[in-house]
């Protein structure tokens, strides 16, 4: 029966409202056929047009009749002689946002409310799981060749949540019907996603003993993922049985061919994955389960990410003579990337080590890819054809006489000092100063940005005592999204440093910092036997605008161009090389 003439049907037999509903059912159904069909896609999360209808279609209430034809589309997707295996994410992310919500017992959430709507798919686990495995089972039924991947949530590590418990019985009615059941953790519906993303802060294979639980419960092999890079770990895994297989996913966006090097023994060459969530909010578009994306993917470590077509499309210009000074991380990228495509390279770093900034934030425990990606950067400069000038300050002069023909400059930025009242007391120092000074026991970091708030837990956990003030209402804003509610979530610790937000410095003394609520005029005397400034960087200009005439070509990168982060100053660091 036809949309329109089920809906003048339905309009004959129980009048105007059931006519009305129905009308908008059958546009939503078209609305989907017809999204499916142009957007080349059943997955909301690549078909924008897609989630849309679905959302729509959730907002009133779609029933029964009308869910299972949208999980026919989805099954019939997914048919094709093409296809080696189908996964099916039960959590969200790759499936339909439905999933997830009739599998947890929240009733806060929407989900709740369509549960309720329909009796036999809520309350009991049996009746909660009865929408996934019909999925499972239309998809066998299409597709009844094709190995079946199924990955859920095990826990969801929130109240009325999806629990370990359910978890384990919710793989038992799937063994024997897919191929392969994949465990991960958390929930987009936590802010923080948790473990769904592990941060710098989690464990590595932190997913492990979750899936070691449920493999002992079921025949079917067991796969997990959650901060897997080291794959001697991911082996000693495997062996003890406690899985059967692993994954990674932001491990191939730093180096895609990370695992083809550990194959054949060169894990000294592997780009590590710092754990920054640089990368996360550009692989989702917007959901109302997703509080984060961009939809442009950029990854700290890799500038080439989804631009890898252009090496082959771009070759490089005639060779120049290319002078890089300062031997940051945007320096070395420079460098590097001009060094690759052909150029005379050579990188003058004033002082005795490259790295630039990078050296102070690699001293936290919670950051030692952050020391191997380092490591890493400097070994390649050093192994390859650049003319390497360490402890050379090159002034304008000498770059001018040095006759480049291209001049990048990399010289970073300065730390912004404030002039408070007592600002030149010998307790002060900038941030940037802080591994090669004697910390005092008592610790007021101004300004809570990233740098401030990271070494503020490092401070605690070396056994000081920390404030962290910061004007605006948060601390750690302008980090990536996930690694901003990481370190949120740290702060709420117990030991962990003090935080005064919608505050500002107005002077220091011997006897401390003294502290002003902006909102309430409050003032609070914190006591400080050091005080370290991190406010910001503002570059010299008459320094930077200096250089601009020593080269026929000037470039700019990093924090003397804008302060930038260092996933900015890679990025721009490579372009600029790039486009030599």
């Amino acid at each position: 029966m036809s949309g329109h003439s089920k809906w003048n049907n339905i309009a004959k037999r129980k009048g105007a409202n059931d006519a009305k509903k129905a009308k908008i059912f059958t546009k939503i159904g078209r609305e989907m056929a017809i999204a499916i069909k142009e957007g080349g896609s059943a997955n909301p999360d690549f078909n924008a047009r897609l989630r849309d209808c679905i959302a729509k279609a959730k907002a009133n209430n779609m029933p029964n009749d009308n869910i299972k034809r949208v999980l026919e589309k989805a099954a019939s997707a997914g048919q094709g002689d093409s296809y080696e295996s189908i996964t099916y994410e039960g959590h969200g992310p790759s499936g339909v946002a439905v999933i997830v919500e009739t599998m947890t017992d929240n009733r806060n959430r929407t989900a709740g409310n369509i549960r309720h709507h329909f009796d036999k798919y809520g309350g009991s686990l049996e009746n909660r799981a009865r929408f996934p495995l019909m999925i499972v089972d239309a998809i066998r039924k299409r597709c009844p060749k094709l190995p079946i991947e199924y990955r859920f949530s095990a826990n969801d590590f929130m109240e009325g949540g999806f629990g370990p418990e359910e978890g384990i019985e919710f793989a038992k009615m799937l063994d024997g019907k897919v191929d392969l059941i994949h465990i991960t953790s958390s929930s987009f519906f936590d802010p923080s996603c948790g473990k769904l993303f592990p941060s710098m802060f989690t464990e590595r294979g932190v997913n492990i003993p979750l899936a070691a639980s449920i493999k002992a419960a079921v025949k079917t092999p067991v796969c997990t993922v959650g901060r897997i890079s080291d794959l001697k770990r991911a082996d000693e895994a495997i062996a003890r049985g406690e899985v059967d297989m692993v994954a990674a996913g932001r491990a191939f966006f730093a180096d895609p061919s990370w695992v083809d090097k550990a194959y054949h023994g060169h894990e000294d060459e592997i780009v590590p994955c710092l754990r920054c969530g640089t990368c996360v909010p550009c692989a989702y578009g917007p959901a109302h389960y997703t509080p984060f994306h961009a939809h442009i993917r950029k990854c700290a470590v890799n500038p080439v990410l989804g631009r890898e077509w252009q090496v082959n499309i771009m070759p490089p210009g005639p060779r120049k003579k290319v002078l890089v000074i300062g031997g940051g991380p945007g320096g070395m990228q420079a460098a590097l990337t001009a060094a690759e495509r052909g150029h005379d390279v050579t990188l003058c770093e004033k002082s005795d080590h490259l790295g630039g900034l990078i050296n102070v934030v690699v001293e936290a425990p919670f950051k030692d890819e952050y020391r191997r990606y380092l490591n890493l950067k400097i070994r390649k400069v050093k192994e390859s054809n650049i003319d390497l000038r360490m402890n050379t300050f090159m002034s304008p002069e000498d770059a001018k006489a040095f006759g480049a023909d291209v001049v990048i400059l990399a010289i970073g930025a300065h730390p912004i000092k404030p002039p408070f009242p007592g600002a030149d007391l010998p307790m002060i120092h900038t941030i940037d100063e802080v591994r090669s000074i004697e910390v005092g026991k008592n610790v007021v970091i101004i300004g809570g940005g990233p740098q401030g708030a990271e070494e503020g837990l490092v401070l605690q956990q070396e056994g000081k005592s920390v404030t962290v003030v910061e004007m605006r209402d948060q601390i750690c804003l302008g980090a990536p999204y996930l690694h901003y509610t990481a370190v949120n979530k740290e702060y709420l610790k117990e030991g962990a440093p003090k935080a005064l937000v919608n505050s500002k410095c107005i002077s220091i003394s011997s006897e401390g910092v003294l502290i002003e609520n902006v909102q309430t005029g409050e003032q609070t005397l914190c006591p400080a036997d050091t005080v370290l400034l991190a406010i910001g960087m503002r570059a010299d200009l008459d320094e930077v605008e200096a250089y601009r005439d020593c080269a026929l070509e000037f470039r700019k990168i990093g924090d003397c161009n804008k302060p930038a982060t260092m996933t900015e100053a890679v990025r721009l660091g490579y372009d600029v090389a790039f486009g030599l």
